[in-house]
């Protein structure tokens, strides 16, 4: 895929903020009623698994939640390497320095950190929908009707789903810019060697 057509794909990419909030809306419902139907209904052992799970849940909802960072890093990431490209075919050997170490040492924008943090991205993705599974299992048996019938209504596991899409989407575009980015660099040593 060419650089102009990772950076289109990336700025059509659609948010994902309705299924957050959907996933963020259920969890917090799932929290509420546990705090108020479960109190007396769990033993203890039970109890402490339960807030050690609705703990970590939250963790990975946090960093789910932090994928608008994600995108607009990558969104600038792309941004740089087409000014990179350009420098590149201008000759502007100095520029092209500055730019090659922006993109490989910057602390926020280098693609290390882009790959790590679509991986960490992907990972709370199913650490979450793992927590969000083993909390209503175990409340399963304890709650109410109407409460139930929340659990078994499979629109979050459609999020959980797109969610899933979305983070492998992200992936391949960050193999496809790193790909890029390696290119450009061979380029630019070359073109270099040559003077």
């Amino acid at each position: 895929m060419e650089l102009k057509e990772v950076r289109d794909e990336l700025i059509n990419l659609p948010s994902v903020d309705s299924h957050l909030n959907r996933l963020e809306e259920r969890w917090n419902r799932l929290h509420k009623v546990t705090e108020s139907h479960l109190s007396s209904k769990l033993d203890p052992l039970q109890k402490k698994i339960l807030a050690h799970k609705l703990q970590e849940g939250h963790h990975h909802l946090h960093t789910i939640k932090q994928n608008k960072l994600l995108q607009e890093m990558l969104r600038q990431y792309s941004h740089y390497l087409v000014e990179l490209k350009l420098t590149l075919f201008k000759g502007d050997t100095a520029k092209a320095k500055v730019l090659t170490n922006m993109l490989t040492k910057d602390e926020t924008l280098n693609l290390r950190q882009a790959i790590a943090n679509v991986i960490n991205f992907q990972d709370s993705i199913k650490s979450f929908s793992r927590q969000f599974k083993e909390v209503s299992e175990i409340l399963e048996d304890h709650l109410p009707l109407e409460e139930k019938i929340m659990l078994l209504d499979p629109t979050h596991q459609y999020s959980f789903k797109y969610l899933l899409m979305h983070s492998e989407k992200q992936k391949a575009i960050v193999r496809d810019l790193g790909r890029h980015f390696l290119n450009i660099s061979k380029q630019i040593s070359v073109k270099n060697a040559r003077r």
